[in-house]
């Protein structure tokens, strides 16, 4: 029974731009070189077949599960009947209750421990099961399995308190193909409230998209990991990436690089090292700061270490973090540079991090975005510095997820914002249970409106404010067919144009591929850098120059 909780080898840099390309996976179609709009926007016309999610099943009807005859339905006057006659000696260790109070459809719970039930959903193909569950005590749990497993699935409600119960969701199966298959639920002497099931089908669908045709490779080096990168314009004029270079996307080699091009993205020097520490340095961002300084932040952390396979894989790595302490290198870190990154400051300890770092504000502060675990939930927070990103303070709390950590349930994660010329500031939050952006708004930063879901799926996001007034999000899209994608909003972020996304990448034969920055260039193009895949498993980094 398995218990579910809610809860040194020098880069080569790439030289070379190319034109559109495929990696052959089952979900291309066809690809047309059709013109859409202006000749020099750099897209073509792809058609893709792809998942999609369908309509939301929502399933109340408890009545369907057997046996019947250990289910007591118990009506308003409290009065209950069971749902088929059958010898007393079934309901000797317990039985099921079935009600329908005023404050749900339906609640199903157990009264010691009886028989298994069975549900039967009649639903055929994929779906991601939800199940709607209502706790009322401390250590409230359920068991649920599919019929045609060994195992069940032991889920515990989050912690309640004495004035506060929990309704919330659980998202227990991904991608089950449901054909032919029942649930099975079991009471473990811990009752927790089943409200519901929620079925959500995913569909293959055909659709035809804009997708950008010029490409080029900024670091692609044979046996490295190249990851996660940053890009600004240099105080020189230049462009500047950084990004984490490893052997892999989780382990101890992790360091910043930064590479240079001074021809608007065209060509590349060859990368240098910024920082490298005995641990992983992960996540980096650039900033050109008014006062002519570069700031980069990063973050360190010894993540090999709570993999058993991986400690043993990189045992002198391992010795040598216990030697020195767990805390010896890890945290969120800044580097600063005052002749354009060719030197760099001994990195200092900061508050805040997010993956693609601070904003700089109207009023010259940086505000950067962060969350913190706090008593079971999940806080997206601003901090603020008025020194370029020595000293932070305290700015605003965003908002909280129920959650603190959990890939069954909602919880917020790297946070990004967006301050625009004109409009309100934005904070956007990536969700990995169901890969749907979150975000917010405020007028300046200190309140903020509820966290809303939006219709972009895909993580994590970055917003860049075009001159002419547009917003446009890219995101990774780990989701077949894997790539990178990107949308406009014309309205100032309170809605996005998921229904002509941009194809940036399309095809990459695995999920290991994202976290996209977009900056605009002088003749008034957009260039995107992300992180990409190649059928041999190598990840890179590369650009897509476009007119969105």
């Amino acid at each position: 029974m398995r218990f579910v909780y809610p809860k040194s080898v020098r880069p080569g840099g790439g030289l070379s731009s190319r034109g559109s390309r495929l990696f052959l996976t089952g979900f291309l179609v066809a690809v047309a070189t059709l013109g859409v709009g202006p000749a020099d926007r750099g897209f073509e016309v792809v058609e893709l077949s792809e998942e999609r999610l369908g309509s939301p099943i929502v399933r109340t009807d408890f009545e369907r599960c057997t046996p019947r005859r250990i289910i007591k339905k118990v009506d308003e006057d409290r009065t209950g009947k069971w749902l088929a006659d059958g010898p007393e000696r079934d309901r000797a260790d317990g039985y099921w209750l079935l009600r329908h109070p005023v404050w749900t459809r339906a609640v199903l719970n157990a009264e010691g421990r009886p028989a298994d039930l069975v549900y039967d959903p009649k639903l055929e193909g994929p779906y991601h099961i939800y199940l709607g569950l209502r706790a009322v005590e401390p250590n409230m749990s359920l068991a649920v399995k599919l019929s045609d497993e060994e195992d069940f699935d032991v889920i515990t409600a989050p912690a309640v308190t004495s004035g506060r119960d929990f309704n919330f969701e659980f998202h227990w199966r991904a991608a089950a193909d449901l054909t032919g298959r029942q649930i099975v639920i079991r009471s473990v002497g811990r009752k927790v409230y089943l409200q519901s099931f929620r079925f959500v089908p995913i569909l293959t669908v055909t659709r035809k998209y804009r997708a950008v045709a010029d490409h080029v490779t900024i670091c692609k080096t044979v046996g490295r990991h190249h990851a996660f990168p940053g890009i600004d314009r240099l105080p020189d004029g230049g462009l500047g990436v950084v990004f984490r270079d490893g052997i892999a996307h989780v382990c101890p080699f992790g360091r910043i690089m930064l590479t240079r091009s001074r021809d608007e993205g065209r060509t590349w020097t060859q990368p240098v090292v910024i920082w490298d520490s005995p641990s992983d340095e992960r996540d980096p961002s650039i900033h050109a700061l008014p006062n002519g300084r570069i700031l980069v932040t990063f973050n360190v952390w010894n993540s090999w270490m709570a993999s058993v396979a991986l400690r043993k894989k990189f045992a002198e790595q391992t010795a040598r973090i216990l030697k020195d302490g767990q805390r010896a290198y890890t945290g969120r870190k800044a580097v600063f540079s005052d002749d354009s990154g060719r030197t760099w400051t001994q990195p200092i300890d900061i508050p805040p991090f997010t993956p693609h770092g601070p904003a700089l504000g109207p009023d010259g502060g940086l505000y950067c975005p962060t969350w913190r675990n706090r008593e079971g939930r999940r806080h997206v927070m601003i901090w603020r510095s008025a020194d370029g990103g020595r000293v932070w303070e305290e700015y605003a709390d965003v908002g909280a997820s129920a959650a603190d950590f959990h890939d069954k349930q909602v919880v917020y994660d790297e946070p990004y914002l967006v301050i625009p010329p004109k409009g309100p500031w934005i904070v956007t939050i990536r969700v990995q249970v169901d890969g749907y952006v979150r975000q917010a708004f405020s007028t300046n930063g200190r309140r903020w409106s509820p966290v809303r879901k939006t219709r972009v799926r895909g993580f994590p996001q970055h917003i860049l404010a075009l001159k002419d007034g547009r917003l446009l999000m890219t995101y990774g899209y780990r989701y077949k067919p894997y790539g990178i994608r990107a949308c406009i909003s014309r309205d100032r972020g309170r809605s996005w144009d998921v229904d002509r996304e941009i194809l940036l990448a399309h095809g990459a034969p695995t999920p290991d591929l994202g976290y996209p920055v977009s900056i605009e260039l002088k003749d008034g193009r957009v260039f995107t850098v992300y992180y990409y895949n190649d059928p041999a498993g190598e990840c890179y980094i590369e650009g897509a120059f476009y007119r969105p």
